[in-house]
């Protein structure tokens, strides 16, 4: 399993997401353990992480985040927005599956509000 590498939102916005991008694959990609930062204090969370999904493959493939419901991705324009939700202080890694990894699925990984 890899992990895919996080892109940090600054207070200012993101503006070239499009780097941040990865071919999605079949040979199981992960969320990084602890992801998602939880307000030790207050147990809440105060950070926000989406996993950005692009798909401009003429297929139709399901994207299923940990043991979240899948989500559908639309054919040659599908765009897709999946919050990650945070399991806690001691989470292990977070798996993503894919029904198909055709050539044009991408993931990107973004953190809001790290930093701010």
């Amino acid at each position: 399993m890899a992990d895919l590498t996080i892109r940090e939102v600054p207070e200012a916005g993101l503006a070239a997401v499009d780097a941040s991008f990865f071919q999605a694959s079949a040979a199981s990609q992960t969320i990084p353990a602890k992801a998602c930062g939880i307000n030790r204090a207050g147990g809440w969370e105060h950070q926000t992480v989406l996993l950005l999904v692009r798909n401009t493959d003429a297929g139709i493939p399901t994207v299923t985040v940990g043991s979240q419901t899948l989500v559908t991705m639309g054919a040659t324009t599908g765009n897709a927005v999946i919050p990650v939700k945070s399991t806690g202080l001691n989470h292990a890694a977070i798996p993503i599956a894919y029904s198909a990894t055709p050539a044009g699925l991408t993931v990107a990984l973004v953190r809001v509000g790290k930093d701010y």
